[in-house]
């Protein structure tokens, strides 16, 4: 299940040359389920990325959700063409990421939740 991913690049095919092993990445596997696996074969030219250094792999998650559903908006509502500049208003910001907990305090994750206190979105790391 999923669609959205994040991590680093395991082994490469003979041919690739955009990405290295060691690579931290994010992105999409944009029209298959399979993201959550532990494990991911993806195209070279697939929905991949480069993770930016100073962003955690659960911020370049939530990063490709919100620009997935912000990209049918952008290009075929609004029109907006390669090299033009949009203003996005954010107004007031609000958490995306509340809490981060591993997968053995999934209980604990469930009670922050249930007792109204979850702000953003939870998160369960497993590793």
């Amino acid at each position: 299940m999923g669609f959205e991913l994040a991590g680093e690049v395991e082994a490469i095919g003979k041919d690739v040359t955009r990405y290295q092993v060691g690579d931290q990445v994010y992105g999409s596997t944009t029209t298959s389920l399979g993201a959550h696996a532990e494990y991911l074969c993806q195209p070279e030219k697939g929905g991949l990325a480069i993770k930016p250094a100073n962003m955690s792999y659960e911020e370049a998650v939530a990063i490709v959700e919100g620009a997935l559903t912000a990209l049918p908006f952008l290009r075929d509502k609004a029109n907006v063409q390669s090299g033009q500049k949009v203003l996005i208003e954010a107004g007031q910001l609000r958490a995306v990421i509340d809490r981060c907990y591993p997968l053995e305090q999934a209980i604990e994750a469930h009670r922050h939740v249930e007792t109204g206190h979850k702000k953003g979105n939870v998160v369960l790391t497993i590793g």
